[in-house]
């Protein structure tokens, strides 16, 4: 039996994940698989599963980035219903792998249509915190997310144990989530 987060966690935890829930809850996102991930995060967050909330949470600030790309590029052309566009533009989007989450973030900063400062954050996100945990890599993510592990790491090159990759999520993940939330709620749809 799975124990919510109200009894797993201190009451510190529990306050800062309650504020992430709230927060999430009234974020209006600008597509449906937002949505749905979205949900999917609140559920993880209210199991307690801090390594499936940001697992969630980096898939979720892609599709986010992704689809508001696609709502403001149907909104710039003008000769077609808007469901088409979307669809139309979604396929591209998935086709064209080579059309990364960076630049596709660069390319909405440039347009005025995603802050600067969170372009740059959730760049940083996406490669201290998304690619090493989708990728399975859970020694890089614990040494960018603990700064003496690192050091120690590049002397005796000590292999990361799972007490050491636990008591990161558990310590960093709310933090990092809250990080995501903040530069969805400040670049949503306008």
């Amino acid at each position: 039996m799975i124990r919510t987060y109200k009894k797993q966690f201190e009451s510190k935890k529990v306050e800062k994940i309650d504020n992430l829930i709230k927060r999430i809850k009234r974020i209006k996102m600008p597509g449906s698989v937002s949505k749905y991930y979205a949900h999917e995060l609140l559920l993880c967050l209210q199991a307690g599963a801090l390594l499936g909330s940001l697992c969630i949470t980096s898939a979720l600030l892609e599709i986010f980035v992704r689809e508001l790309a696609i709502k403001y590029s149907a909104l710039a052309s003008s000769n077609s219903d808007l469901y088409k566009k979307l669809a139309l533009l979604q396929k591209q989007l998935e086709e064209k792998r080579n059309l990364s989450f960076k630049q596709l973030i660069n390319g909405l900063a440039s347009c005025g249509l995603f802050s600067e400062d969170d372009a740059e954050q959730a760049k940083e996100f996406y490669d201290s915190v998304r690619i090493p945990i989708h990728h399975g890599l859970p020694a890089r993510f614990v040494e960018i997310q603990n700064d003496i592990i690192a050091a120690l790491n590049e002397i005796f090159t000590f292999p990361i144990g799972m007490h050491e990759f636990e008591e990161v999520i558990e310590d960093r993940s709310l933090d990092l989530i809250e990080i995501v939330i903040g530069i969805i709620e400040r670049n949503n749809f306008k």
